[in-house]
């Protein structure tokens, strides 16, 4: 191998310094081919073979990633822990300490409860008029100014509000604050008012009132009377106590709040009163108590 041989080989190892080569290893190709020349030709002198620290040639690029390797089998499921130790019974001491203080705060709670009347939020709509003028009718009234729509609980004397006689058409105008029938002698007990609470609701009983007080002093109010309901106008039943119709007592008095409950609550959308026996005319007012509140009275 000649000096044309070396001459070529330090061309190559001169550009591979500067040219991008990746993968061709100039000094092994060199030092193999002077090894293997060696070997053929005893007269060629033996040359070293290149140190492979100093003429490695460069990292080749990387490549893509390969796919990911399939999920491995699911582990088999633990054995249960060990159970933890049955409680002790409650100390019957701690039991006795904890009643007595739910029975106290039942007591608080019952008297912060009584603080609020309980017509308050146990009446249906008379006396706040979310019972509807309309939604209450009668089989008659004495006129206008005794219209049933004027028969709601704590209504007054509008004529009372002034403090002059009023004239006859400005009587006709005012209502009198109270319900009372057409005037017969004596008044057939067929009579009635009704409510119509707009869908079947629970009531548990009623509140009823004398008329107000008026500036002629009339002494008018019912004493007893029947009860009524349905789910229609024209299926009603009356309340009934022990297999008959229940007597309801009522007032003795213009202005006294009397309660007069079901034995028990019943659903109804339509109510009605029928007073029976009166103190000189049968006028009332009166109000719906829910039957939720039933347990309360």
């Amino acid at each position: 191998m000649g000096p044309a041989f070396y001459i070529l080989c330090s061309l190559l190892l001169v550009n591979s310094a500067f040219a991008e080569v990746t993968n061709v290893n100039v000094y092994e190709f060199c030092s193999a081919v002077l090894a293997d020349s060696t070997a053929k030709s005893p007269k060629v002198p033996k040359l070293g073979v290149c140190n492979p620290a100093a003429c490695r040639g460069r990292t080749g690029r990387k490549g893509s990633r390969g796919d990911n390797g399939k999920d491995g089998m699911v582990g088999q499921k633990g054995d249960p822990g060990i159970q933890g130790p049955k409680g002790e019974p409650a100390d019957s001491r701690q039991v006795s300490a904890l009643e007595e203080k739910v029975r106290m705060l039942e007591e608080k709670l019952d008297k912060r409860f009584d603080l609020i009347p309980k017509l308050l939020y146990c009446s249906m709509g008379m006396k706040n008029y979310e019972i509807q003028t309309n939604a209450i009718t009668s089989s008659s009234d004495y006129d206008i100014m005794h219209s049933p729509y004027f028969g709601r609980l704590d209504a007054i004397d509008e004529r009372s509000l002034l403090d002059r006689e009023l004239t006859d058409s400005e009587s006709w105008r005012k209502s009198v604050g109270a319900w009372c029938p057409k005037p017969k002698d004596p008044v057939p007990t067929n009579e009635w008012i009704q409510i119509d609470l707009g869908s079947s609701m629970s009531v548990g009983g009623i509140v009823t009132q004398g008329r107000p007080v008026t500036v002629k002093n009339d002494q008018h109010w019912v004493e007893t009377y029947k009860v009524s309901c349905g789910t229609t106008a024209d299926n009603m039943e009356f309340i009934s106590e022990d297999g008959v119709d229940k007597i309801f007592t009522g007032n003795s008095d213009n202005n006294s709040k009397v309660i007069g409950m079901f034995p028990q609550s019943k659903t109804c959308r339509y109510v009605r009163i029928y007073p029976r026996t009166y103190n000189e005319y049968p006028c009332m007012r009166l109000e719906l108590i829910r039957g939720e509140c039933h347990d309360l009275f």
